[in-house]
């Protein structure tokens, strides 16, 4: 008698045709890349199903890449065939509206010779355009066939327990990843944010000499020597170098109205002079 060890699915391979992991059963790959779309079916699966793991195997893919090869050939005569003007006619599935809220879908056909030229052009176009994009698709598919068969060497599955390991291992490495990347962020923000204190800091040493510098003028006596050298420092306030600077900052609004750089109108509200305004 099977134990439940020996019957249950608990080994990973790897799909030859997806090449996504996916659990195996006796020796096989199990359902996947399929839809479930609630009827009770299961559809599309991946080509890959019931066939042996690459692990063990890369006939899947030998068979795949000539079934691709064959593909890339029709291919590129049908795309021939369409730049040289071959093809006479086109199917296409339209919608039409026939009444409100309703839709029909359809198959129209296209004919080279009743087809207005406008029409008929930009479906060549678009036929074109797609046949090129296959024939695209399809020789990578055959290059990422021939890299994983010339790569193919024989190996283990993965049991469930390892295969957990392994994504316990890939999320501890994520975790430091991610760790660093926040350390190293919260350090560049932790900079700016002593560089934008600093500058702050210079800027304050800055309004505090100002203000310094005013009050001593407001304290000599009145003269034309005082008036200059007040209107001097309210210029030298409006240079580009100063241009964080804001009279009304340094909140020494009576020492500006004593030195006639400011006045105060009957509501109370005071008026600098024009040259400290930015």
């Amino acid at each position: 008698m099977k134990t439940t060890t020996e019957t249950a699915t608990r080994f990973i391979g790897n799909c030859q045709l997806c090449e996504a992991d996916q659990k195996v059963n006796h020796g096989l790959m199990v359902h996947h890349g399929y839809r479930r779309p609630g009827d009770g079916y299961i559809f599309g699966d991946c080509p890959g199903v019931h066939v042996a793991p690459y692990e063990v195997s890369c006939e899947a893919i030998k068979s795949w890449k000539v079934q691709m090869e064959t593909q890339l050939g029709n291919q590129k005569v049908y795309l021939a065939r369409l730049q040289n003007g071959e093809v006479q006619s086109f199917i296409e599935g339209e919608r039409t509206h026939v009444a409100a809220g309703r839709y029909e879908d359809k198959m129209v056909t296209y004919d080279h010779a009743t087809t207005p030229k406008y029409k008929w052009e930009s479906l060549l176009r678009s036929r074109i355009w797609n046949a090129e994009r296959n024939v695209r698709a399809t020789e990578a598919t055959i290059t990422r066939c021939a890299e994983r068969i010339a790569a193919w060497t024989a190996k283990p599955v993965r049991t469930i327990e390892e295969e957990k390991v392994m994504m316990d291992m890939a999320k501890a490495e994520r975790s430091v990843v991610v760790a660093a990347r926040r350390a190293a962020k919260e350090a560049k923000q932790a900079a700016t944010k002593a560089k934008q204190a600093a500058l702050e800091a210079r800027r304050q040493a800055i309004r505090e000499d100002f203000i310094a510098r005013f009050r001593a003028l407001s304290e000599t006596e009145e003269s034309l020597e005082r008036t200059n050298a007040a209107g001097r420092l309210a210029n030298e306030m409006t240079k580009t170098k100063y241009s964080f600077l804001y009279v009304q900052e340094l909140r020494i609004e009576d020492v500006l109205i004593d030195l006639g750089l400011a006045e105060r109108d009957d509501s109370g509200w005071v008026k600098y002079a024009y040259n400290f305004y930015r």
